[in-house]
């Protein structure tokens, strides 16, 4: 196996897993209950035509096509890994959030470790996208 294949292997398993393990995980809290980071990924898309703080959710797609992209499509998976990442930290930007099934804002108090997984989970891809774009242009050297 040759240092490409390996950079592949581990920057994909680092990035599911640590998307994986975020899902169980506080993603974020308001002022009256913290939601899951796998319930603001199932629920997520429900409330995207709401715009705003909302579309950081496109966020899960665009990940999900750089890791299947990684081996055919590495350019491609790049990309939507820096757009990917972009959007999560976009989160940040936003103080209130919209609660679809209540119909009322509330303000974003806290940040909690679901949230901060998921964006190392897409960082993680773009740092090994970065690495196997530098060994790619190596090796053409």
């Amino acid at each position: 196996m040759n240092n490409l294949s390996r950079i592949k292997i581990i920057t994909l398993s680092a990035s599911i897993i640590v998307f994986v393990i975020s899902l169980p995980q506080y993603g974020f809290c308001t002022q009256s209950s913290c939601v899951l980071a796998g319930g603001a990924l199932l629920t997520g898309w429900a409330a995207m035509y709401m715009g705003g703080v909302m579309l950081s959710w496109f966020a899960n797609p665009l990940l999900l096509v750089a890791w299947v992209t990684l081996y055919s499509k590495s350019r491609l998976s790049f990309v939507c890994s820096i757009v990917a990442t972009i959007m999560m930290l976009s989160f940040l930007c936003y103080k209130q959030i919209y609660n679809h099934q209540d119909e009322w804002t509330s303000d974003i108090v806290r940040y909690g470790l679901g949230y901060n997984l998921w964006v190392i989970s897409g960082f993680t891809m773009v740092t090994g996208n970065a690495l196997i774009e530098w060994h790619k242009q190596k090796l053409k050297n």
